[in-house]
């Protein structure tokens, strides 16, 4: 489901539609099971076979080097099992892309909106939804109320970052921080592209863990 947020609907407006989509959304965030199962690739990248409820994670990437094909390996079992993910302020989204690899859209609901807003739209989105992925603009006042809303509703929160918005950077701890560094693409003589593989830094246990560089292909 695609929505566009403008400066010309009210907060009210939004709230109200937020509700309705919580009612339908809000069955599996109360489940008991407090973590979300993830992907075999992704497992090994974050040295873990689940998302903890109520954490955050940051992916970064400059253009071109495959951030938003690790955002939807991320996003693609959690949707196919029956979560809802929201997608707020990424407004560049290919839903192709994201169906290629696996995310079942179905449980997809991209609003998009200007940066300035998406923070806000989150922290309403937060309560209702098992992932909540978002690309704004953050201070430190902003990210510590969003990391505070994901923990007591039990929402993984994913910070995509805009490397040509500096603002958009997370500027707190997170649980998991993933960075991509290189896209390669082999070509063999029967197909135009076989296999994608791409270089990511790891930095999947806070702010003091070391960085682990993974080469997968997703």
């Amino acid at each position: 489901t695609h929505v566009r947020y403008n400066s010309v609907m009210g907060n009210s407006e939004l709230a109200n539609d937020l509700t309705n989509l919580r009612a339908i959304t809000s069955v599996s965030t109360l489940a008991i099971n407090q973590t979300i199962q993830i992907s075999d690739e992704i497992r090994d990248i974050l040295s873990s076979s689940f998302l903890r409820r109520g954490s955050v994670g940051v992916i970064n990437g400059k253009l071109g080097t495959g951030a938003t094909s690790v955002l939807f390996s991320i996003l693609s079992t959690p949707s196919k099992n029956g979560n809802w993910i929201a997608l707020i302020g990424v407004n560049n989204l290919g839903f192709a892309s994201a169906q290629n690899h696996g995310v079942s859209l179905k449980r997809l609901l991209s609003i998009t909106c200007e940066y300035e807003k998406a923070s806000e739209i989150a922290s309403l989105v937060l309560e209702g939804f098992d992932i909540v992925v978002v690309c704004a603009k953050f201070d430190a006042r902003i990210a510590r109320k969003l990391s505070e809303r994901a923990r007591r509703y039990k929402t993984v929160l994913i910070i995509l970052e805009n490397n040509k918005l500096r603002s958009s950077q997370w500027p707190i701890a997170s649980d998991f921080s993933l960075q991509t560094k290189e896209s390669n693409w082999e070509i063999n003589g029967v197909a135009p592209i076989s296999k994608r593989t791409l270089v990511i830094q790891a930095d999947a246990n806070k702010r003091n863990s070391p960085k682990v560089r993974s080469v997968v292909g997703l």
